[in-house]
């Protein structure tokens, strides 16, 4: 019966989900012993041993009357309409309208002021090729001519690859980076002290791009786009590849 009611509620694909993008993203990372480990780890993450753990927490939490009382639940149509159908989170969803309205006033209020223009035209500056915080950036007048860290974060020792890609937004032409696993220990903490601050990255002495930071990045895993012709996109992957 634990089976049963495991497998109605969905609880091992639940479970799996809330580890396997942590792991995935750490593998990324890591090397040598932890990478051992973290392979280790994916194991118990088996269609098995995930029912065998779930069902021991299940029996240690609810008793033999418990168990069955769930057994009978989940084989109701109540059960399906509450947990299978969308349906009622249609009807949820309706009752948080007025929230979801001015969430999105507020996002579409703010675009204007925390973000650089669009149709962003590269910006000439003395650093050498990577990415770099930027220094005391101002929304308001900055991104003509923004102040950048001395250094870069990250250079084109830490890239293991680059390609060009689509847009998952518009489906319009970007370009995709692979860091290494040293280069994304480094553009995670460039990432989590820059959280709603933009960072800058530079190709032949140009700014050519400077998006803005909206959450901690894991995996090493980096795409942007660049106002520019397929040339110019295909000459600044070129760039990114080669020697500085």
């Amino acid at each position: 019966m634990t089976t049963t009611i495991i497998e109605r509620m969905n609880l091992v694909e639940l479970q799996r989900q809330k580890y396997e993008f942590t792991i995935e993203s750490l593998l990324y990372q890591s090397s040598g012993v932890d990478s051992l480990e973290l392979i280790e780890l994916t194991k118990a993450l088996s269609n098995e041993e995930m029912l065998k753990r779930i069902s021991i927490a299940f029996e240690t939490f609810f008793n033999e009357v418990e168990i069955t009382e769930l057994h009978t639940f989940v084989n109701t149509s109540a059960f399906e309409k509450l947990f299978k159908a969308a349906d009622i989170f249609q009807y949820i969803d309706t009752q948080f309208k007025d929230i979801d309205e001015k969430i999105e006033y507020i996002t579409e209020a703010s675009r204007p002021r925390d973000n650089p223009p669009s149709n962003f035209i590269p910006i000439p500056v003395d650093r050498i090729n990577g990415f770099y915080a930027t220094v005391d950036y101002d929304y308001s007048k900055d991104f003509l001519n923004p102040k950048l860290e001395s250094g870069p974060s990250n250079t084109r020792n830490d890239i293991a690859e680059v390609k060009k890609a689509n847009s998952i937004v518009d489906n319009s032409p970007e370009i995709s980076i692979t860091l290494t696993s040293e280069g994304a220990k480094k553009f995670r903490k460039l990432t989590y002290d820059n959280i709603g601050k933009p960072i800058a990255i530079v190709i032949d002495g140009k700014i050519v791009s400077l998006p803005i930071v909206q959450a901690e990045i894991l995996g090493g895993k980096i795409s942007f786009g660049i106002d520019s012709s397929e040339e110019e996109l295909d000459y600044t992957i070129e760039r990114l590849t080669g020697i500085d």
